[in-house]
């Protein structure tokens, strides 16, 4: 060992000596703390006996990293450490500790702190105890070279450190974030798959309004779903869950079976309103046992099918009969998936199905009435034929007779009593009168010329007697085709009449019009009639009303033999527009024949 303190030329080579090894030590790893331990023994005991550094945590701890020459010393660091790592500036210390020989020697160390250019990371401890040296200004000039060096050590060492801790962490971060991705896409990717099968499915299931072919498409498409065998959809009953087909590995099988709500599976299904899963069915009570599509199963799955107001509208099922894995919660998951679908398919199917039955309840009930009133339209006709008939043959005599003798009367008196002949010819001009009202109570009654003369001169006559009983200006126009038209049969042509006679009467009720026109044409198909009145005009509500009787009866009349009227009503009048097909009978019973004719002769 050289002595230093007679020798300083030797100290100053040995102090560039340990300076220039500390440069390339601590030139090298920044992985650990060797270069420190090293440069600490070679610190000794050309610095000092004694030697150890210490580094400042990030949690405010002191760790020691490197000490020589021995392991025992230093352990703990004192206060005087800590105040030099509080401060920063470096601490002359003088101490007594245990000699070699049982006594107690005085010694002397600096703490001498390691910084960066912001903050103390740590402090080097140099003491001298064994050799009697002292600290001095050039021993403190060593300590502190050397400080420096080790103190932008430590601070590339725990850069790095920080560096590979925060490296690890971002690594365990990405890694962690990449097997969340991973899942996330895998999700993803069966989101997508099952949302590509709903949309098929939803399509397919929507494509048809039949509940039969909805649930066998329902049943094969949740078989396929989860991979299963066998399977069968159901469907709601009163009290009950009724099954009519069953799918046995992709083949239909006729099965027809009801199971009253709490029974079975699927009853059980309907009570509870919930998933049943059994992978024991041979042990599971609910499981009907005898049935031949449960012969054999070693696991089954049932789902109900329920609406947005938690009624069940029915159920599918799918049962395995291979040894196979049971069904787990995914696969619940994967067929509650198909609910919303198939409730959606099923209640549309279902409406429709009302509407239908709903629609031949209406036509039957339409047809009924268009019956009722047809035959009350012939009863009517028929009354009206027979009092014309009576009026006729009854008054109508009885009348001419009386006239007869009120003139052979009134001959006789002329001669004896010409007050009294006078009187008589009175009474006669009243019988005339009461002949003309029983000819026109006939006519309007039965129009004999109808039959007789045809449609025209029937609706001339008709127009001629409307404006001298009402004072309202007719005009009758008739195409010349439509004139000699003779294709209407008698019953066609009486309700052409009949509709014309009603447009009149309710010009003459509510029009308060001054004028009308009638108007007739022919096309190959149709006869066309317009009526047009300059009075108010008719209103919507007056043609959609409940209570206008007489326009229900006029298009009554046409649908009768498949034509149609319309009306038009604006601020310049009315229109009442009739189409009405020529060579046309009714459907209806209860038309008048051909036959059927009476003649309205003239009396007097």
């Amino acid at each position: 060992m050289h002595d230093y303190q007679e020798n300083p030329e030797i100290l100053h080579i040995e102090a560039k000596l340990l300076l220039t090894r500390a440069d390339s030590l601590l030139a090298g790893s920044l992985d650990d703390w060797e270069p420190l331990k090293t440069l600490a023994h070679l610190a000794v005991p050309l610095v000092a006996d004694w030697c150890a550094v210490h580094v400042l945590n990030a949690d405010g701890s002191v760790a020691r990293v490197a000490i020589a020459p021995r392991e025992n010393k230093f352990k703990t660091p004192n206060q005087q450490l800590l105040n030099v790592l509080q401060t920063g500036e470096a601490l002359f210390v003088t101490h007594e500790v245990p000699g070699a020989c049982d006594g107690v020697a005085v010694c002397s160390s600096v703490i001498v702190p390691l910084k960066t250019q912001f903050y103390t990371i740590g402090a080097i401890t140099f003491v001298m105890a064994e050799s009697g040296r002292v600290m001095d200004s050039s021993s403190l000039a060593m300590a502190e070279s050397l400080a420096s060096k080790v103190g932008v050590y430590l601070d590339k060492a725990l850069r790095v450190k920080q560096s590979q801790a925060l490296n690890l962490k971002l690594g365990e971060q990405v890694e962690e974030s990449s097997v969340k991705l991973r899942a996330a896409l895998v999700r993803t990717k069966r989101s997508e798959a099952t949302l590509r099968a709903l949309y098929r499915i939803s399509n397919q299931l929507n494509s048809t309004l039949n509940i039969e072919n909805i649930l066998n498409q329902l049943a094969q498409e949740a078989i396929r779903m989860v991979g299963g065998e066998n399977g069968f959809a159901g469907l709601a009953a009163d009290q009950g869950m009724t099954v009519q087909r069953f799918f046995h590995q992709g083949k239909v099988e006729p099965f027809e079976h009801f199971w009253a709500t709490g029974q079975g599976v699927p009853g059980w299904v309907l009570k509870h309103r919930t998933t049943y899963i059994t992978n024991n069915p041979t042990m599971d009570p609910n499981v009907d046992h005898e049935l031949s599509i449960k012969q054999g199963a070693r696991s089954m799955i049932c789902t109900p099918i329920i609406n947005s107001v938690g009624l069940v509208l029915g159920c599918f099922a799918v049962i395995n009969t291979k040894k196979r894995r049971g069904f787990t919660s995914e696969d619940q998951r994967k067929l509650l998936s198909l609910v919303p679908v198939a409730s959606i398919a099923i209640q549309n199917a279902l409406a429709f199905q009302q509407r239908s039955s709903d629609l031949i309840k209406l036509d039957s009930a339409a047809q009924q009435l268009r019956n009722f009133a047809a035959n009350l339209e012939s009863a009517r006709e028929q009354e009206r034929m027979s009092i014309a008939r009576d009026l006729h043959d009854e008054l109508g005599q009885t009348l001419t007779a009386m006239k007869f003798d009120l003139s052979w009367l009134t001959s006789h008196l002329m001669k004896k009593d010409l007050n009294l002949a006078s009187e008589a010819r009175t009474v006669t001009d009243q019988m005339d009168s009461m002949v003309k009202m029983v000819r026109r109570i006939c006519s309007q009654l039965r129009p004999g010329m109808l039959d007789d003369l045809g449609l025209s001169a029937s609706l001339d006559w008709a127009t001629r007697e409307f404006e001298k009983s009402t004072g309202i200006g007719c005009q009758l126009i008739v195409a010349e085709d439509a004139e000699a038209d003779d294709s209407l049969s008698a019953a066609s042509a009486l309700a052409v009449y009949r509709i014309i006679q009603e447009a009149l009467t309710n010009v003459r009720r509510h029009s308060k019009a001054r004028n009308v026109r009638l108007s007739l044409t022919t096309t190959p198909q149709d006869l066309v009639i317009h009526i047009d009145d300059d009075g108010r005009g008719i209103s919507n509500d007056e043609i959609i009303g409940q209570k206008t009787l007489g326009l229900m009866g006029m298009r009554e009349r046409a649908q009768r033999f498949g034509g149609s009227v319309s009306f038009l009503g604006s601020a310049d009048g009315t229109m009442v527009s009739v189409i009405f097909p020529r060579n046309k009978v009714p459907v209806e019973k209860g038309q008048f024949s051909s036959g059927q004719r009476t003649q309205i002769t003239e009396v007097m």
